[in-house]
């Protein structure tokens, strides 16, 4: 349980400054030291108290060690693939302790916890985590997943960097890239909505399907406002090789613009 780094006391510091003039009712953070750090100076700026929430502490707080995720990620760490033993009881008790900061929040302002934004967002999130795509290609056991998962390619003399939400493999099974999408999407149907993203989806595949070999891979958007309708797509070799024209045909025009 390390203290923060020089570099992260600064950026704390920076956090509390661009964070002052918003409308801040409380702060809570996790029993980790470097959570604690984080939050100090915001709630010495505002002049607030910092509730710790032992539900939200990170997942390996209880490791003998500690090295920054970014580091193991860089490294490429086995460590950094690895998730929490048992995953679904970590999953339950984080949504517990949010839902007890939702509760809390909503009594000091005297409404009802559904009025607060954050209960939209943990109701995303159980959507997203009760649908059939989540449930067969992406919860704990049924595929290696892995997040932020770095992109780097060449295509038509450029070289192409990004990084991709989620990535799950699974034997037998394309690769699937899940892509999540904060769009408002109101009456549009999400298929409809994915379709604007073509570039990014060609990319994506393209890479995907260069690093790990695959004859075809799978593309999932999952706009957080309808979780459980992802638009999926599936690029075979055929539809590889049009995505690659596409974009170079892009990047051609892009130059002499």
């Amino acid at each position: 349980d390390p203290a923060l780094a020089a570099i992260g006391l600064d950026q704390a510091t920076a956090l509390a400054e661009w964070l002052a003039e918003e409308k801040i009712d409380a702060i809570w953070c996790s029993p980790m030291r470097r959570a604690q750090e984080t939050a100090a100076p915001l709630a010495a700026r505002l002049g607030l108290e910092v509730t710790v929430e032992e539900g939200i502490a990170e997942y390996d707080r209880e490791s003998p060690s500690y090295i920054p995720v970014e580091e193991l990620k860089a490294a490429n760490d086995p460590r950094w693939y690895e998730v929490p033993e048992q995953p679904e009881h970590f999953q339950a008790v984080v949504v517990e302790a949010i839902e007890r900061i939702v509760a809390d929040a909503a009594a000091q302002k005297g409404v009802e916890p559904a009025a607060l934004a954050t209960e939209d967002a943990l109701a995303s999130l159980r959507a997203w985590t009760g649908s059939q795509l989540f449930k067969e290609r992406i919860a704990p056991g049924a595929a290696r997943t892995r997040v932020e998962v770095p992109l780097l390619m060449q295509l038509a003399g450029r070289v192409i960097r990004g990084s991709i939400d989620l990535l799950a493999e699974q034997e037998g099974r394309p690769p699937l890239i899940v892509d999540y999408k904060t769009d408002r999407l109101g009456e549009d149907d999400p298929a409809a909505r994915a379709a604007e993203y073509e570039t990014q989806r060609d990319l994506y595949a393209l890479a995907v399907a260069e690093a790990t070999g695959a004859g075809a891979v799978e593309v999932a958007y999952v706009f957080l406002e309808r979780p459980d309708e992802p638009a999926i797509s599936k690029l075979g070799p055929d539809e590889l090789a049009a995505a690659r024209s596409r974009l170079e045909l892009k990047i051609r025009h892009t130059e002499a613009a």
